[in-house]
Parts: structure tokens; sequence; C-alpha cells
């Protein structure tokens, strides 16, 4: 019984991390076509202060999977993600890789290289890429 429910206990948790994670990314979007601008970079765990209005701060705070969220302004930064460099993204810093498939499949196409979520092999994490 005990192995059953850590594995629906994992399940459970990837599922409420993708839908932070597209929560996340809407407000980041909402935001870019409000204003026309991306927000700041901040440090991890820090929601950009331009977000404030569109997504409740508890919402970036809590860490998932066991790690932190991160919005990445990496234009130009060289880093990439399924052979494409990434310009904008939401990701999930120090989280467990063995549930960032679960994340994938539950809100894009299950596939870590292709699709908006992705392996950053150049900086790992789980990201959702918001600008190539």
């Amino acid at each position: 019984v005990f192995p059953k429910y850590q594995n629906l206990q994992a399940q459970a948790d990837a599922t409420a991390a993708g839908t932070s994670m597209l929560a996340i990314a809407k407000a980041v979007n909402y935001y870019q076509a409000s204003t026309g601008e991306w927000p700041q970079d901040k440090n991890r765990r820090v929601l950009p202060p331009e977000l404030e209005p569109y997504l409740d701060t508890n919402e970036f705070e809590d860490g998932p999977l066991g790690g932190v969220w991160d919005y990445e302004d990496w234009r130009g930064g060289g880093n990439t993600a399924g052979g494409d460099e990434i310009g904008i993204a939401v990701s999930i810093v120090e989280g467990d890789p063995d549930l960032y498939e679960a994340v994938d499949a539950a809100i894009d196409d299950g596939d870590l290289t292709t699709g908006l979520v992705r392996f950053c092999e150049s900086s790992p994490r789980l990201v959702y890429i918001l600008l190539f």
C-alpha cells in the first residue's frame, strides 16, 4: 500500500507543480501583453514586483517538487533546452528531476526536449518557455 501511496502522492505533486507553473506563465504573459515589456529578472523565490497584481505571492513562494520557483530573463545568455536557446522562462530550480516528465505530461506534450515545458541542459532545471 505504501509504494502505491507514494506514487499517487508524487503524481499529485507533479500535477500541482504543473498547474502552478501554468498560472505563473499566464501572469507573465498577461503582464507582457498589457505593457509590451517583460518583468525584471529577480532572484529565486522572488516574485517580480510587476507580477504582484496578476499573481498571489504565495503561488510563487511555495517550492514545487522540493525546489523553488524562478523567473528567468536569459535573452542572449546561451541557456538551451532541447537544442533551442531560451529567452524568457519560468523554472523549477532544485526540484525532484524524477517528476519533471510527469509535470510535462500534465501540462504539455510529455517530452522534455520539445514543446514549451523542457529540461534546460545548460542550467539544469525544468523550464516553461515563454520566449525563445
